[in-house]
């Protein structure tokens, strides 16, 4: 990942704890001892000890479940198992809660109150959501984080579901186990993963005709999470394509910085509105979450910022 979005889902999070907890207590009812919905009492049990996480439990709720999943698996025969995991598939049903309708909540009201419209994990592309009462919509991709497949009693767990662009999520990340092989978690981690360039080589290019403008991915070579995650989603090599137009970028921040008349901080002199940095750049640093290439625009910005703290030429 690029972004921590950690609070993406805070507007959703009442109404999607009531839809989930409806749906637990709905197959936690019980006759004569038994459940009255589940073809068996392991996964009730299970249900049982951890119903109040299900819903809005955070990644290491959620891996203490995968965990208590796993020891209850373990006990029980090949019947068993496979009567739990048809009994969490029934009752964290994700295809009815992606089902295209009007009901109170779904994954198109779940998405539509999504703080952030670009995905987390490369910022590459937007993940915003349109839905007609009458029919034509469309949502992000959500991925399932620890994935569906394997675990499917986090089908609907909100920390499980990641709104994601389809390029990372079903042509990069796949059904790829990020609980085993431990990537970084776009509501838990920090941003561990920047974007450097050496610009003294880059302005000695310039000065004789050339552009040579190229980007380092830079993470701490020791974060398997970080290491995993650049590999999966491609990060050194997507932004290639991109380098015309970051170059252009920092450039516009370079005149900016030094322009008498457009820096608002040097002269205001008759402009009819605050000609503010923002305008001048067409990027918000302030909101780089929600800006295409956001994440490397702010560290090209910081860093030019720093280099010209230096005083060179």
């Amino acid at each position: 990942m690029l972004i921590n979005i950690a609070d993406v889902w805070e507007d959703a999070e009442t109404d999607h704890k009531t839809y989930v907890d409806k749906v637990i207590s709905h197959y936690l009812e019980t006759n004569a001892g038994k459940y009255k919905h589940l073809s068996g009492h392991a996964f009730g049990m299970f249900l049982t000890t951890n119903s109040t996480e299900f819903a809005l439990g955070k990644p290491p709720a959620l891996q203490k479940i995968i965990v208590v999943a796993a020891a209850a698996l373990k006990g029980l025969s090949d019947a068993d198992q496979a009567a739990f995991l048809a009994d969490a598939k029934l009752v964290f049903d994700y295809g009815a809660f992606c089902a295209k309708n009007l009901s109170p909540w779904s994954a198109y009201k779940l998405c539509a109150k999504a703080r952030y419209s670009i995905c987390p994990y490369c910022q590459q592309s937007f993940s915003f959501t349109v839905q007609k009462p009458k029919g034509g919509a469309f949502r992000p991709t959500l991925d399932h984080y620890y994935p569906k497949g394997k675990y499917p009693y986090l089908a609907l767990s909100l920390h499980n579901l990641v709104p994601s662009c389809y390029s990372c999520n079903s042509s990069l990340k796949t059904t790829k186990d990020f609980y085993k092989k431990k990537h970084l978690h776009p509501f838990f981690d920090a941003e561990e993963i920047g974007f450097t360039w050496d610009i003294d080589s880059y302005l000695r290019q310039r000065a004789v005709g050339k552009s040579d403008f190229g980007l380092t991915l830079q993470f701490d070579k020791r974060s398997a999470s970080a290491r995993n995650s650049a590999d999966t989603f491609l990060l050194n090599e997507r932004f290639v394509g991109h380098h015309g137009m970051l170059e252009v970028f920092v450039q516009t921040i370079q005149h900016w910085k030094e322009n008498p008349i457009l820096n608002p901080k040097v002269s205001n002199k008759g402009f009819r509105f605050h000609f503010s940095e923002q305008h001048a750049l067409g990027f918000d640093k302030e909101n780089y979450k929600n800006e295409m290439l956001g994440k490397i625009k702010l560290d090209l910005y910081n860093s030019l910022i720093e280099w010209n703290k230096t005083g060179k030429p």
